[in-house]
């Protein structure tokens, strides 16, 4: 819907949230930009003098614009002050799926581990769901290993259930009943063997709410790794791009 007709109805404009109201902001600065550059307050300003928006529309409005400059779709120039589509922005609205960053509310980045909103949060506001899932348990796995301290050749289900094993597994809590330990090396191993190995093998439909779910799982138990890191284990660095193998 171009935001001209959600002008025209200002009660579900009202009703939206910034990165819901974000795409029909980009799509416009896209559309009717003369220039490549544009400055907030002459794009408010066009849409406040020819629809006559009042105050409310114009804060939201605002809300929109700022949410696009945060996660990096807008750019303020250095030398002008004034803003343009950035790649990001750009990749957005030639993608099949432009308007994918509306369900960035189902997936707060503030709320997961650092390394899984570094490599999971980008793919998944385009709606690259797939990549967004796989990106979350590889670092999963990368910190796994990392962790324990064990072999290369381990990988997968096999090494989270080495890593947690209930009676010698490097990461295991020796203060859990064994019945709790053995739980959590078979959630670990199950996490792993249902939502990244299918990935590395096959391509997997995931909607956005199903993604958000998953990654958030990711994010758990990257804390849990975290929580039972020795102290002379070094946590790794996510790798820079998610490689499937």
């Amino acid at each position: 819907m171009p935001i001209e007709d959600l002008l025209h109805d200002q009660t579900t404009l009202l009703a939206l949230e910034p990165e819901e109201l974000a795409v029909h902001l980009l799509e416009r600065f896209r559309n009717t930009s003369a220039e490549t550059r544009q400055s907030l307050h002459n794009f408010i300003n066009d849409l406040k003098h020819s629809h006559r928006i009042p105050p409310t529309v114009e804060e939201v409005l605002t809300e929109a614009w700022w949410w696009l400059v945060r996660e990096g779709f807008v750019v303020e120039s250095t030398s002008s002050g004034w803003f343009y589509i950035s790649r990001r922005g750009k990749r957005a609205l030639e993608s099949n799926n432009p308007i994918a960053f509306r369900h960035v509310r189902l997936l707060p980045r503030e709320s997961l581990h650092p390394a899984i909103s570094e490599k999971s949060f980008p793919p998944f506001l385009r709606g690259d769901y797939e990549t967004a899932v796989f990106a979350a348990f590889k670092e999963v796995e990368i910190a796994v290993r990392s962790a324990s301290q064990l072999a290369e050749q381990l990988v997968g289900s096999d090494l989270m259930r080495r890593a947690f094993h209930e009676g010698n597994g490097p990461l295991r809590d020796p203060n859990q009943p064994p019945a709790e330990r053995e739980a959590l090396a078979h959630l670990f191993a199950g996490a792993i063997g249902s939502y990244k190995n299918p990935n590395s093998h096959r391509r997997v439909q995931i909607e956005p709410d199903e993604a958000a779910e998953m990654i958030n799982l990711a994010s758990h138990l990257m804390r849990i790794v975290d929580a039972r890191r020795p102290p002379h284990a070094v946590a790794v660095a996510p790798a820079v791009a998610p490689e499937r193998r």
